[in-house]
């Protein structure tokens, strides 16, 4: 009967009134007589409208979660809860679609609901990955794989499998073994929702395995698969759910250099868009128009519809909710902790109050014997120890509170660095670069007397020299190679350009190669990058050695230089952002940091991580 239900509400597909009048809506809901039969029927209808819909789904949504909350209806409100989180993820509103989705998990761990749990982690892996989060999106994908499996409900192993392998291949495909293994599983499950005749899954599978092959510049593969996609979209009715299946098309035909079948997929797409006016399919049209049209040399349309897309993308700025990077499992993994404690000072005033007891009871035994007296002690000891025992698991849980915190904290500078260095390239970036663009349509096509010419040169030497500074500021932010080579070419870089602007000589030295996990790495760059820019700073050094040493389950980091030094007494009385940042860090890997200086005598910073 559970497997019904959700079965049911999955497939169902209703035909509803599009634009439907919400006041109207919120009266007929009133009068609706509640019953199971009425709680599935709205449900579908849920999972049936429009994207453009969300208001009349949220108010159908919060009604049947509203009074579905009994045991008996209790896999009715998950599903409830899971369609909003869905439906909120397909119009990119992240924070409202975590908030229903992790509901709808929390309420299906609890009834083993083992397809709303499946379903629910596949979904928050997707949010993850949109939000550039590969090895958690991989880690949820993997959860509920293992669900899926573990419970014979081969559909969702076959879309956990695909969403693997698709992450896998996106994120490590320059490895080839990789490759192989993530193409094999992406195939592997398309065959499998093949044989379930699962139209959904089949066309956003073929789109996505379609695009992959483009990347890959298996063209025929992919434009096989990608035709195949649009046929069951168009027979499907279902556009508004695919609207990327359109850029992928669109970037098929751009890597064959095919521009106007490109442009053409991008104006199907964009109609979709505009039909169902979601502002971040709008800026993937536009963006995908301007680069296309600047690959034909048409320098006009392509700064049209650029401009266009900085638009958009402004009010998209403004308008959409982004999850910070951690979010999801910080909100779980705060609320246990706090549960814990609380069931936690829960047993220890039970033992207290028990401990009261025991004590007048000994006093009583005491008048007695003196084995009763005995007897007490005992056990007053005993229930001592244990409320030791228990306050010292408190002090451990508030610690890994605050570890988490921390956690939090710190993945939430990276990510907002992350944003802004995103806003900067895109937006500001977006908005000079279709400037040059003009000023070059308006060299090609306006004659100018030499001295006019020279000017004009220069103006666009201007130009490119801001459009270089802003990506230094983005590459400062969040630098590129980090992202791109890894760890140790990032900090050889940064080295050779803090080297070549301070004029300070910088010496790099790696020993051991261990590959770590995009936190540490980051908070390692962090660390090293802060502790150099002090030296720069402060210190007038000529020289800086900077060593990075990787052993089994330990990092380390040492930053000597031959400047002036400075007495260690000076860290204790100010409280400098910079420290305090490489403190946290610190803290956060469980490591120790010890400085070495004096006056004269030059400083040497020493780090151990456990990682």
């Amino acid at each position: 009967m559970k497997v019904l239900v959700f079965v049911f509400l999955l497939f169902s597909a209703i035909s509803v009134q599009s634009q439907i009048n919400l006041d109207s809506l919120q009266q007929v809901l009133i009068k609706t007589k509640v019953d199971r039969t009425s709680l599935l029927h709205y449900s579908a209808q849920m999972q049936a409208m429009a994207p453009n819909e969300t208001d009349a789904s949220h108010i159908i949504g919060e009604w049947v979660i509203k009074n579905a909350d009994a045991d008996s209806l209790r896999q009715i409100q998950a599903t409830a809860h899971f369609i909003l989180g869905k439906i909120y993820t397909a119009v990119l509103d992240f924070e409202q679609a975590t908030h229903f989705l992790t509901t709808a998990l929390s309420i299906a761990e609890k009834n083993n609901f083992y397809m709303i749990e499946a379903e629910s982690l596949n979904t928050l892996g997707t949010i993850y990955e949109r939000n550039e989060q590969n090895e958690k999106a991989v880690e949820y994908y993997r959860k509920s794989l293992a669900i899926s499996q573990t419970n014979s409900y081969i559909r969702g192993a076959a879309i956990a499998e695909f969403n693997v392998g698709n992450t896998l291949l996106k994120t490590q495909r320059e490895n080839s073994n990789t490759r192989r293994y993530a193409i094999n599983l992406m195939l592997q499950s398309y065959n499998t929702v093949n044989k379930l005749k699962d139209t959904q899954s089949i066309i956003a599978q073929s789109s996505a395995l379609g695009y992959a092959y483009t990347v890959l510049k298996n063209y025929d593969s992919a434009t096989i698969i990608l035709e195949n996609a649009e046929k069951l979209i168009r027979s499907a009715g279902k556009e508004a759910g695919y609207i990327r299946h359109y850029t992928r098309v669109a970037k098929l035909y751009n890597d064959k250099k095919k521009y106007k079948q490109a442009i053409k997929s991008y104006e199907s797409g964009l109609a979709v868009a505009k039909r169902f006016q979601i502002p971040r399919w709008l800026c993937m049209c536009y963006s995908g128009l301007a680069e296309t049209y600047e690959n034909m040399g048409d320098y006009k349309k392509a700064n049209q519809f650029n401009q266009l897309n900085i638009r958009m993308h402004d009010a998209l700025v403004s308008k959409e909710n982004f999850i910070a990077a951690a979010d999801i499992q910080n909100r779980y993994e705060r609320s246990k902790k706090d549960n814990e404690i609380l069931k936690l000072a829960a047993d220890n005033r039970q033992r207290s109050t028990l401990n009261k007891f025991l004590i007048g009871a000994s006093f009583g035994l005491l008048l007695i014997s003196f084995l009763g007296y005995l007897n007490f002690q005992n056990r007053n000891k005993i229930a001592k120890q244990q409320e030791e025992i228990q306050r010292q698991k408190i002090r451990q849980l508030e610690k890994d509170k605050q570890l988490v915190s921390i956690d939090a904290m710190l993945k939430g500078q990276e990510e907002e660095r992350s944003r802004i260095a995103k806003d900067l390239h895109d937006g500001l970036g977006g908005l000079l670069s279709g400037t040059k663009l003009s000023f070059m349509n308006v060299r090609e096509t306006t004659r100018l007397s030499s001295e006019s010419a020279k000017q004009f040169d220069r103006s666009l030497s201007m130009l490119d020299n801001t459009i270089g500074d802003l990506r230094k500021v983005a590459q400062n932010l969040m630098p590129e190679a980090l992202v791109k080579f890894g760890l140790h070419e990032a900090l050889r870089d940064f080295c050779d350009t803090v080297e070549t602007s301070s004029g300070t000589k910088l010496f790099y030295q790696q020993y051991g190669a261990r590959k770590l996990g995009n936190t540490a790495e980051v908070f390692i760059y962090r660390i090293i990058q802060e502790l150099i820019n002090n030296v720069i700073k402060h210190s007038d050094a000529s020289q800086i050695i900077v060593q990075l040493t990787m052993d089994l389950n330990k990092t380390r980091i040492t930053v000597e230089d031959n400047g002036k030094g400075f007495d260690k007494n000076i860290l204790t009385q100010t409280k400098g952002a910079g420290m305090a940042n490489i403190n946290y860090r610190v803290q956060y890997f469980n490591g120790t940091i010890d400085i070495v200086s004096a006056e004269s005598n030059g400083t040497s910073v020493n780090i151990e991580l456990k990682v």
